[in-house]
């Protein structure tokens, strides 16, 4: 996805990831990654500002560690979503979400 908006370019994924803000958790899926962090769906958006614990789940806990983000923006409208931006990703995660975004957009396009 390219929009002048964006810090970096998204790569298009399908990966579940638990979401726990300390009060409340759910599992939402990733539909795209970026350098910065990631829009996952959710029926459950949170407030922007709020912080996160992402926990991979399934193929991708395998994959990926678990990593802290913070809601940058969310919508409450169809579809419902957030977008996260990573808090103090580690040069290891870096490398993870690469392989991701190779491995989870290929499992997409399939």
């Amino acid at each position: 996805m390219s929009d002048a908006r964006r810090r970096s370019p998204r790569s298009l994924v399908r990966f579940h990831v638990l979401f726990d803000d300390g009060e409340a958790f759910d599992i939402a899926t990733v539909e795209n990654v970026s350098e910065g962090g990631l829009y996952v769906r959710t029926s459950q958006p949170l407030v922007a500002g709020t912080e996160v614990h992402l926990s991979p789940v399934g193929v991708a806990e395998d994959v990926i560690p678990p990593l802290r983000a913070r809601v940058a923006w969310s919508s409450a409208q169809d579809p419902c979503g957030m977008g996260l931006e990573f808090l103090e990703a580690s040069a290891e995660a870096h490398e993870a979400l690469s392989r991701a975004r190779q491995a989870f957009a290929a499992a997409r396009a399939a």
